[in-house]
């Protein structure tokens, strides 16, 4: 009998992996940061490269904070008072040759305060976004469907004014392509108000030859809302 209660599990969870297409991989990621517009330019020329370079990041987490209440004499709860997010989004970027991924960063933070006058500027004007997606690799098909007939069949039945069998009925043909494993989104959160609050120091060492550098970024912001 123990023997068949385990199969039947087994059974019931292959049949809710199925369902659910697999586990989610933390490999399967991608990020997408929108600078502020003050930075336009900078997004243009460097904003995919941030996001192809991103090495680790940090899915934001959300708490709900409570005090304990007792009424009577009953055994007091914790009730929920309010609510908070996480105090960062921790990332980490693979620096090329000129370690352009830092300069960006040192750039959105300069934007935020100048290292020359020391003044900080206007929040509007050093906050972005941060899209986070778990992805997930799906067999993707192309559908289409195309018109059989010639060039001079198409003409010849316009010019004649009528459709006729040889010249005007469409002889649509429907093909499938197969695009193989194509990552899709499938759970999203974007956070707003983003900035740099803190850029890592870049480490180097002779043993670490066959390494790539990177730069770790901590990154305040407001709120996270799901968007996927």
């Amino acid at each position: 009998m123990a023997y068949l209660k385990t199969t039947s599990n087994i059974d019931r969870f292959v049949a809710s992996m199925s369902k659910a297409k697999g586990f989610a991989r933390p490999s399967q990621y991608e990020v997408k940061i929108d600078l502020p517009p003050v930075l336009h330019t900078v997004q243009t020329q460097y904003g995919q490269q941030i996001t192809l370079h991103c090495n680790s990041v940090s899915m934001p987490g959300h708490d709900l904070q409570s005090q304990k209440v007792q009424f009577g004499s009953e055994p007091a709860v914790d009730m929920v008072t309010s609510h908070a997010y996480a105090d960062t989004i921790n990332a980490s970027f693979y620096l090329d040759t000129r370690l352009n991924e830092r300069r960006i960063f040192e750039i959105w933070q300069e934007a935020a305060c100048s290292t020359v006058t020391h003044k900080a500027n206007y929040y509007d004007d050093y906050v972005g976004a941060m899209e986070i997606h778990q992805l997930s690799s799906t067999n993707a098909k192309l559908n289409i469907e195309f018109d059989e007939r010639s060039s001079d069949e198409i003409r010849g039945g316009r010019k004649e004014g009528y459709e006729t069998e040889a010249y005007g009925h469409q002889k649509l043909v429907k093909s499938s392509f197969d695009l193989g494993q194509v990552p899709r989104s499938t759970y999203a959160v974007r956070a707003i108000e983003v900035y740099p609050a803190t850029i890592s120091d870049v480490e180097y060492n002779y043993d670490s030859a066959n390494q790539i550098a990177l730069v770790n970024v901590a990154f305040a912001f407001k709120q996270w809302i799901r968007i996927k």
